[in-house]
């Protein structure tokens, strides 16, 4: 029998592999689950703290519609993300943490601190992911496994309400005095990476995102200091890059 000690580093050897290759599968499928996120220096403009009081000059939207028309206007976004997945092969969540920015008309952009540092930029043709392990450039072509996926969370954040319905039936609901819920489910059985997606909010702040895959794994994502009001600047979005390879 093996020292606890030889066993407790085999059990945390196996975990970050298993880390690895969950970092590996959502660059594969181009980790777009984590929309939103920005460090300290994206902090939240305007008196009050949290998303509600950065969306407070905006009535709730009464219909999918109007959400999306709100979203369309808007310069930009930025914000802090915390995501958990959950995997059907490990019993604990793995955690990542970090930032992400959205600017019109397409452009998204995710850098993640922790477990592990990478950086993802998503563009309407391309996509690059960049870890320790060297730069990836992935095409985005019509008959890309990912494109679907991608393009559904980009045409949300940029109010494009007809190009989700073209993939998802959208279900939109809106009760007094909580947070509105969108749920997507694709309309194809075979739609790639997932079953159903619930993202909610608070006017036109998201606030969390869901989704469950098909295999029965799920994540969950969570997001803090959501910056509406303005265009992030491509030198915040470089300087912030920079960081989060130290």
């Amino acid at each position: 029998m093996r020292p606890p000690t030889a066993s407790r580093s085999s059990a945390r050897s196996t975990a970050d592999s298993r880390c690895r290759i969950f970092h590996a599968r959502w660059a594969g499928r181009l980790l777009v689950v984590a929309l939103f996120g920005a460090p300290g220096s994206l902090a939240a403009e305007g008196g009050g703290s949290g998303p509600r009081a950065r969306a407070a000059s905006v009535d709730q939207p009464k219909s999918a519609a109007a959400l999306f028309r709100g979203l369309a206007a808007l310069p930009g976004l930025s914000a802090r993300y915390r995501e958990e997945k959950r995997l059907s092969l490990l019993v604990e969540p793995l955690v990542s943490e970090g930032a992400v920015w959205f600017v019109p008309p397409g452009e998204l952009i995710r850098a993640t601190r922790t477990p592990a540092w990478s950086t993802l930029v998503v563009r309407p043709n391309a996509v690059t992911y960049t870890d320790d392990a060297g730069e990836q450039r992935m095409p985005l072509g019509r008959d890309h496994p990912a494109r679907a996926f991608v393009q559904v969370f980009v045409d949300v954040v940029a109010g494009d309400l007809s190009a989700v319905e073209r993939d998802f039936e959208v279900d939109y609901a809106a009760p007094p005095g909580g947070p509105w819920q969108l749920r997507l489910r694709p309309r194809r059985r075979d739609f790639p990476g997932t079953r159903q997606i619930r993202i909610r909010g608070d006017r036109l702040v998201i606030s969390s995102l869901e989704i469950d895959d098909p295999n029965g794994d799920s994540s969950v994502t969570t997001f803090d200091r959501v910056v509406i009001s303005r265009r992030p600047s491509a030198s915040e979005i470089a300087q912030a890059l920079r960081k989060v390879r130290k």
